[in-house]
């Protein structure tokens, strides 16, 4: 990985080796019965993070409203643009992050079944497949260097299009992992050594 950078599919393991996480849940940024929009090159900032719905020539994204759309659970969401039917999608969002952040997680859905892919900065990528209406799906990273910004793209699979949608966008700093037994094994071991090789050499 160009970034040291090790994706998770579960919230509770990309948590667990991270900390100082700042959650954006789009809430405040969503209105009663109707949707958000921040159809524009300066899209939608939270928290220091940008959030711009990349629509070639233009631009589309969306907060949906505040008591859900099409989702059990009633809460807002961030919607990118449409995918492109004729190929590849050349639409997503962009996300640009603050200075100095080595960890990046985000829930993940779709109307339509579809595949999500993550593109950080540093070229490493992870995609989750969705099948649509009702599934969900985690994406995280954890970096040893930092994550300037992310793509988020969404390709379609079947007959009918939908967008990269997703909620709960968490960041903050990828934690050193504890070192595990047999390492501290190993390095106590290496002093033991050590201290055993002093005495020898002090011996008449």
């Amino acid at each position: 990985a160009f970034g040291g950078a090790i994706s998770y599919t579960d919230r509770g393991s990309w948590l667990s080796n991270s900390s100082g996480v700042t959650n954006i849940d789009f809430q405040s940024q969503s209105l009663p019965g109707t949707f958000a929009d921040y159809s524009s090159a300066s899209g939608l900032t939270v928290s220091g993070v940008s959030f711009v719905g990349v629509n070639p020539p233009g631009y589309d994204l969306a907060v949906a409203p505040s008591e859900g759309y099409l989702w059990d659970g009633h809460f807002a969401y961030l919607m990118g643009p449409y995918a492109n039917h004729s190929g590849p999608s050349t639409q997503f969002i962009n996300v640009t992050l603050p200075g100095n952040i080595t960890s990046v997680g985000m829930d993940l859905f779709t109307i339509y079944p579809g595949t999500i892919t993550v593109l950080l900065s540093s070229g490493d990528q992870a995609s989750l497949s969705l099948g649509g209406l009702g599934y969900s799906g985690f994406l995280g990273f954890t970096t040893t260097a930092p994550i300037s910004s992310l793509q988020v793209y969404y390709n379609y699979t079947g007959t009918f299009v939908s967008s990269a949608n997703l909620d709960n966008f968490a960041f903050g700093t990828a934690s050193a992992p504890e070192p595990s037994s047999f390492a501290l094994f190993l390095a106590s071991s290496a002093v033991v050594l050590s201290f055993r090789r002093i005495l020898a050499s002090r011996r008449p």
